[in-house]
């Protein structure tokens, strides 16, 4: 890390509370390279806690045959009478963490209580077991049996949107771009949060932000390897979407990330491509934030999220 750098970071930390200070070099997504991928299942494990259900949220499981085999798909489905927003969420993790449909239950059965929208979730295959395009592939064939079955499960096929952080916004936006190719569905919506567009790893943050705020560039570097076969895959947009022909026709997106991520500056010039693009993007960077939100912040990011899903698939058109 640049000497200028190791400086800019102490003054930063030195405005911080010790217990703020402490999150940042050591919160869960520091380290990633010394804990391996057994390290980090076990820690999404161990983050994911006990799959309690919110009340008034009926859950479905359900297996859609994509092109590499079953994918496993949840469905959380608040009390209410129908047809509700739907959305789409590709969860997180880098690449290879939160496998498995009880990953992430109380999160996201709250969040369909919360937004009063179905929340749709597929257990798609992780690296370094199904490396790229695999995970892509199987997000893609599961928000394509949304597009046909959304009046199935209760949901409007009108009112559907999608978003993932990190490596999961990654996925999102590949699959918003797909969508968009492909005529359905016709999302509403994207929403990243701290998430990776470029794989080639060139930016400023990756150097200012080094070290200490969390994710770690080394750290970046090592799931991504994980995930892609080659060099050649991180030139591929399905991987990193920034580097997609056109982003225009996207839906309307909300980019939220931490000021001292270390992604900041690729979501940064990705919103700056939608803009282009005449798509109509919000970018919120949250102060003192880095890649994981800490404990004061997440409440914050969260319900500004779901009051967006609230506003852009809570209720029907001109209702």
């Amino acid at each position: 890390m640049r000497e200028e750098f190791v400086r800019l970071r102490d003054a930063r930390m030195a405005r911080l509370t010790p217990e703020k200070r402490d999150w940042l070099r050591n919160g869960p997504a520091s380290g990633l390279r010394a804990l391996g991928v057994d390290g980090m299942r076990e820690l999404g494990r161990r983050m994911a806690g006990a799959p309690d259900v919110a009340p008034g949220v009926a859950i479905e499981d359900v297996v859609v045959e994509g092109r590499h085999g079953p994918i496993p798909t949840r469905i959380f489905r608040p009390e209410g009478d129908g047809p509700m927003g739907v959305h789409l969420h590709i969860h997180a993790g880098g690449y290879v963490m939160f496998g498995g449909l009880d990953a992430e239950v109380s999160r996201l059965s709250a969040m369909a209580k919360d937004t009063g929208c179905i929340v749709v979730t597929p257990d798609f295959r992780l690296p370094p077991e199904h490396r790229f395009p695999v995970p892509v592939e199987d997000c893609w064939d599961a928000a394509a049996w949304l597009a046909q079955n959304a009046e199935a499960i209760g949901g409007d096929p009108e009112r559907i949107g999608i978003g993932g952080g990190c490596t999961g916004g990654a996925l999102s936006a590949a699959i918003a771009i797909m969508a968009r190719d492909a005529g359905a569905p016709r999302f509403r919506y994207l929403y990243l949060s701290a998430s990776v567009t470029d794989l080639r790893m060139g930016y400023r943050s990756y150097l200012e932000l080094e070290e200490g705020y969390t994710l770690c560039a080394d750290g970046m570097r090592y799931v991504s390897d994980l995930f892609v076969r080659d060099e050649l895959d991180r030139y591929d947009w399905r991987a990193s979407p920034i580097l997609a022909p056109s982003l225009r026709g996207l839906p309307r997106t909300l980019i939220v990330n931490g000021e001292w991520d270390v992604l900041r500056d690729e979501c940064c010039a990705f919103a700056n491509r939608l803009k282009d693009a005449d798509v109509e993007v919000e970018l919120v960077l949250v102060p003192e934030e880095g890649h994981t939100y800490s404990p004061q912040a997440a409440p914050a990011v969260r319900e500004a999220f779901h009051g967006f899903v609230r506003e852009m698939i809570g209720s029907p058109p001109n209702a």
